[in-house]
């Protein structure tokens, strides 16, 4: 835990007012809208709170692993090869950019997939697992293989220091709903899952990475 207290200290997240559950089961895509700014709704918020950027960011991510929909114990397969790939997370950090940039302004995000300066030098996080597999857009994901900014680079830090938040949340939660809960699934066999990708997240995080890339960062957001 002090690791982690530690390591979180240095990539500098801002806190911002998160959803801290946001798993396909809980991001809705509408059928029958007129813009894609309407076609994706959120649902289930009773775990929303402020909270570091980075967590709401790992966490989605993360959750692209894991399915709830298996029908027999324990109820959830994991598929570790579906984590986002980088050209899909600055897919999803760009748009989020742009998304942010744009509330900023007061205005509505246009719908190209790119986004100006203005998004650059302001930041905090939301998008879909089921927007970016499902949702057709005007820029394709290929066209992410462009060079990343620093903003971008600092995002997905953020990303890589909070999945390991993101895997002991969910583990510490599952032990102890494995002992309240009437609701049928395997609790203990999940805390495992995701402690033991939490001890592998860890082997790959680079602290001194990390301080680099703080010192390079732009640093006006919020």
């Amino acid at each position: 835990m002090e690791y982690l207290k530690q390591v979180v200290a240095k990539v500098q997240s801002p806190v911002v007012f998160a959803h801290n559950d946001m798993q396909e089961g809980n991001i809705l895509l509408k059928t029958h809208t007129k813009s894609n700014e309407d076609r994706i709704c959120l649902i289930d918020f009773e775990y929303c709170s402020y909270n570091y950027r980075g967590f709401d960011l790992a966490n989605h991510f993360c959750e692209w692993m894991y399915n709830y929909k298996f029908p027999v114990h324990p109820y959830f397969t994991v598929a570790k090869d579906n984590f986002p790939p980088k050209d899909k997370q600055l897919h999803f950090i760009r748009s989020y950019l742009e998304a942010y940039g744009a509330s900023r302004r007061g205005k509505l995000a246009p719908s190209t997939g790119g986004y100006s300066g203005e998004a650059l030098r302001t930041s905090s996080c939301f998008d879909s697992r089921t927007a970016i597999s499902s949702m057709k857009v005007s820029s394709p994901i290929s066209n992410c293989t462009a060079p990343s900014h620093p903003v971008e680079d600092k995002l997905l830090q953020e990303v890589q220091t909070f999945m390991l938040a993101s895997h002991l949340f969910w583990a510490l939660w599952s032990i102890v709903q494995g002992q309240v809960s009437s609701i049928p699934f395997g609790y203990m066999e999940y805390a495992a899952v995701r402690m033991d990708h939490y001890f592998e997240d860890k082997a790959k995080l680079r602290v001194d990475h990390i301080n680099k890339r703080k010192s390079e960062a732009i640093t006006d957001e919020m």
